[in-house]
């Protein structure tokens, strides 16, 4: 019983060191090279998509106010 108990304690440290590592990890991403890199190019091209949509809008828009 104590062998088991002995597998366990070590499985454990085990996850325990996974886990630090993933966060640690995680953290890294989330610099400026990680996460937020990532949010802002999405935050940018939405942007671009967005004026793009609008500035296409306007002649169409402005065409069925003059009729």
């Amino acid at each position: 019983m104590f062998h088991m108990t002995t597998m366990a304690d070590e499985r454990i440290r085990e996850l325990r060191t996974t886990a630090e590592e993933l966060r640690s990890a995680r953290n890294e991403r989330s610099g400026p090279g990680g996460l937020q890199a990532m949010r802002l190019w999405a935050g940018s091209a939405l942007l671009a998509a967005g004026e793009a949509l609008v500035s296409g809008a306007r002649p169409a828009t402005a065409g069925r106010a003059a009729r």
